[in-house]
């Protein structure tokens, strides 16, 4: 899907090519921080489809309006374990929901989504959420709880932890946030958030085998860690 985009006045305006000389158009208003909701206009041979399409949250950029109220999305895995929330990320293909599928089978955490996590970012420690955009994962639940870490994953023969500092911790989790390429003020917020998650949650790198021994790994190490 791709889009043209232009300025007018207090205005965004995006427009999507649905077919020949018909169009999608999302506004938002009073455009910057501080935003109104956006509206979506859509052709009307296109409203039965559009309204049973996963599609639909593209066209809303939910995470703009998110971005208003210090909210971010992750690309992450998140279950809930006693009381608290922790998000396993990785690339696409990375395994975080093997790993968190394997929290759930084996320590009884609740999976409330499996592709993006919506961290809403405060100076005494984030909460993290599931999220209406679940992938190809198709979990999702409106729950929340505090965050307790975001492990970042790789695969591996074996299992090996570290806690994440300065640099590397900001680059991991700035590297798997959605962002928006052409907004500078967008992208300018969200260097400043990612700086206070780095400052308030505990991050870590697990490589890590998709299997009972990693889950019992990181529990293990975590309270070690008392985290």
């Amino acid at each position: 899907m791709s889009g043209n985009i232009c300025f007018r006045e207090d205005a965004l305006i995006q427009r999507y090519y649905w077919k020949e000389n018909e169009y999608i158009y999302r506004v938002e208003k009073e455009y910057g921080r501080g935003n109104t909701p956006c509206r979506i206009f859509i052709p009307e041979s296109f409203a039965d489809t559009f309204c049973k399409s996963g599609n639909l949250m593209n066209y809303l950029a939910i995470e703009r309006m998110m971005l208003q109220f210090d909210r971010v999305f992750l690309h992450a895995s998140v279950v809930i374990y006693r009381g608290k929330t922790y998000l396993f990320s990785a690339p696409s293909g990375g395994g975080k929901s093997t790993h968190a599928a394997l929290w759930k089978q084996y320590c009884g955490a609740e999976l409330i989504n499996g592709d993006k996590a919506l961290i809403a970012v405060r100076a005494s420690g984030c909460v993290a959420y599931g999220s209406p955009v679940a992938g190809s994962s198709e979990i999702y639940q409106n729950l929340g709880a505090p965050l307790a870490a975001i492990i970042f994953l790789r695969k591996g023969k074996e299992n090996r932890a570290e806690i994440l500092h300065g640099r590397n911790a900001y680059l991991n989790v700035y590297s798997e946030l959605v962002k928006c390429p052409w907004d500078q003020n967008y992208n300018c917020r969200l260097l400043e958030l990612t700086e206070q998650i780095v400052k308030t949650t505990p991050l870590l790198s697990l490589e890590c085998t998709p299997d009972l021994e990693a889950v019992e790994y990181i529990l293990g190490y975590l309270e070690r860690k008392e985290i």
